[in-house]
C-alpha cells in the first residue's frame, strides 16, 4: 500500500526544479513582502523529521481549476516510508473554508484506485495545527505492516492535505503528523 501511493503520486511529479508558478492573483514569488505567499513558498523543508524532497509541481487538480498550488513528495531515509504535501493557496479564507470542507469530506472516500488497493478510511487524532482539520488512517495495515493518515488542514487561506505512510507500529504518528503541521503553519505565517 505505501509504495502503491508513493509510486502513484510520483508519476505525476516533475523532478523538482519547476519554475515558480504565478499566484491566483498575478503575484509572483518573491515580488513583494506584502503579497501572499505563494503555494510554492508555503511548502516546508522537512529535513528536520527525517525526510528528503524527492519530487515536486504545481498540483495537477489545481492547475485544472486554477488554483495556485503546489505538491511535493519526501522520503524518509532508504525505506518505504514517505509523505506527500500539496498546499492549495485561495484568494480569502471564505474561499478557503469552502474548499476545505469539500476537500476533507472526499479525502475520506478516496477512489478505489487511490492507494492502488480496496481500502477503509476511519477517523484519526488530527494534528493541533490551522483553523479547521481533519484526519483519516487506514483502517488496517498493508503487508508491509504500513499505514496512510490523511491529515487535511486549513490555515488562513491555504487548505493543506498532507499524506504520510508510516509504520503502524508507531501509533498514531501523531508527533510526526504534528512536526509536519507546524513546519508548514509557520511558513503560511
Amino acid at each position: 500500500m505505501a509504495l502503491l501511493l508513493l509510486g502513484a503520486a510520483l508519476a505525476g511529479c516533475g523532478d523538482g526544479n519547476d519554475d515558480a508558478k504565478p499566484a491566483a492573483d498575478g503575484a509572483t514569488a518573491g515580488a513583494s513582502t506584502s503579497q501572499p505567499k505563494t503555494a510554492k513558498e508555503v511548502m516546508p523543508d522537512l529535513g528536520a523529521q527525517g525526510y528528503r524532497l524527492v519530487a515536486q509541481e504545481a498540483d495537477p487538480g489545481g492547475v485544472l481549476t486554477g488554483t495556485d498550488s503546489w505538491r511535493a513528495i519526501f522520503q524518509k531515509g532508504g525505506t518505504a516510508a514517505g509523505t506527500l504535501v500539496a498546499i492549495y493557496g485561495y484568494t480569502d479564507a471564505e474561499t478557503a473554508k469552502r474548499e476545505f470542507a469539500t476537500k476533507a469530506a472526499a479525502l475520506r472516500v478516496p477512489s478505489s484506485d487511490f492507494l492502488g488497493v480496496s481500502t477503509k478510511f476511519v477517523d484519526a487524532p488530527s494534528p493541533q495545527a490551522g483553523d479547521e482539520r481533519k484526519s483519516y488512517v487506514s483502517e488496517k495495515p498493508d503487508n508491509a505492516g504500513n499505514r496512510a493518515w490523511t491529515d487535511a488542514y486549513r490555515i488562513g487561506r491555504y487548505v493543506v492535505i498532507v499524506q504520510l505512510l508510516d509504520s503502524a507500529q508507531g501509533g498514531e504518528q501523531l508527533g510526526l503528523r504534528d512536526s509536519i503541521a507546524k513546519a508548514i503553519v509557520a511558513k503560511a505565517r
